[in-house]
């Protein structure tokens, strides 16, 4: 005879078995969409990062929007004693494992070199490390975004087609920060990039 309450308990495990493996694939697809920051492409890291962290339920403590709750104390001096309650403590370690796994997902998306000099004591703290020193590029960083324009190049046996895409996104981002790059400016970078077995198609295209 069937067990029909087995049954129906193995097919409810399958189901959240699936829903689990779903939400693993699911997380792996979107984290690997997060570029990892180089100084010039913040704005890209930082709305990718937020969508990633508001899928892991982690924004919260990271915007400061969910607070860390205290523990509580009574009596004052040498009489000071805890008395945080069971589920205050737990509502406690919650949070602390949020704020480390914050923590995690955005170092994990620095270089190995920024590493040691952005990551703070909280996820708000590190995240805000990284807004101040990449949110409002300096002359710096400007000219760090100019000089990937610049240093553009072509591949020869490569679609041009995301090459150019990025170009565009440079051009776009310099905009942005206020370096304005006239049209013929844009253009005579483009013809730059173009290998030199194209040299013949850049100066038909100026004559």
């Amino acid at each position: 005879m069937i067990d029909v309450h087995n049954l129906k308990e193995r097919s409810n495990q399958t189901v959240l078995l699936l829903i689990e493996l779903y939400s693993y694939n699911m997380s792996n697809t979107v984290a690997l969409a997060i570029p990892e920051l180089n100084g010039s492409n913040y704005s890209e890291w930082e709305s990718t990062m937020t969508a990633y962290l508001r899928f892991s339920r982690a924004w919260g403590v990271v915007s400061g929007r969910d607070e860390r709750p205290k523990e509580t104390y009574s009596g004052t001096g040498a009489d000071r004693v805890e008395t945080t309650s069971a589920e205050l403590k737990k509502e406690i370690r919650e949070w602390d494992e949020k704020d480390d796994s914050a923590i995690g997902i955005i170092t994990l998306k620095l270089p190995k070199g920024l590493r040691e000099s952005m990551v703070r004591d909280s996820a708000q703290e590190t995240w805000d490390e990284i807004k101040t020193q990449y949110g409002t590029p300096r002359a710096a960083g400007i000219f760090g975004i100019f000089k990937e324009a610049i240093n553009f190049e072509l591949r020869e046996d490569a679609d041009p087609a995301m090459p150019i895409a990025n170009l565009r996104s440079i051009f776009t981002r310099l905009d942005d920060f206020g370096l304005k790059l006239t049209d013929q400016i844009q253009a005579m970078i483009l013809l730059a990039a173009l290998p030199r077995s194209w040299d013949n198609l850049a100066m038909t295209m100026l004559s």
